[in-house]
């Protein structure tokens, strides 16, 4: 019965009594840098200068073509509402399929939907949504975040028309 904690105790007396190896101080390591680095730090450069030019071109063309008026006018219609999604949707909570939450919102617009693309899942993707007091546009990017990876709602808009837009689902 002693045996083993002496064979334990003499162990570790053996393993502390151990003699380090000696370290040579006066070798050094070298490292030699890696050919890739200088390939891919060039390669970086050209990308770098290819976008900065190719920026500069764009901006170039633009500005001679459009006067400030209009720079401005078609920032103003980038970012405002589309036509017909500012529609309140007057609905209270909701839960349902996403197809049928989309139905419900292109008939309060006017706009048309899209027959489905991509492959359908098994189940449907359920969406939970309050239109109280809320906008078509509000609602509909509630309902993309909440399809997430799932599906994709996209809105096509037709500014140029006296006409709605149409809504797609894209099953990813």
């Amino acid at each position: 019965m002693i045996r083993p904690y002496l064979a334990v105790v003499v162990g570790v007396i053996l393993t502390g009594c151990q003699v380090k190896p000696s370290i040579d101080s006066t070798s050094t390591t070298t490292f030699e840098a890696s050919p890739y680095n200088e390939q891919t730090q060039e390669a970086l450069v050209a990308i770098q200068t290819s976008l900065r030019v190719l920026a500069e071109t764009q901006r170039a063309s633009y500005s001679k073509n459009t006067t400030t008026k209009q720079q401005v006018d078609k920032y103003n219609e980038a970012m405002s509402m589309p036509k017909w999604l500012d529609t309140p949707i007057n609905a209270g909570r909701l839960e349902m399929p996403i197809e049928n939450a989309l139905q419900m919102i292109s008939e309060k617009t006017g706009y048309r939907l899209q027959p489905p693309k991509g492959r359908r899942p098994v189940t449907s993707i359920i969406v939970t949504f309050s239109g109280h007091g809320r906008s078509a546009y509000d609602v509909l990017r509630d309902i993309g975040a909440q399809a997430g990876s799932r599906a994709l709602v996209s809105v096509a808009v037709n500014r140029n028309a006296n006409m709605a837009g149409v809504i797609q689902l894209t099953y990813l």
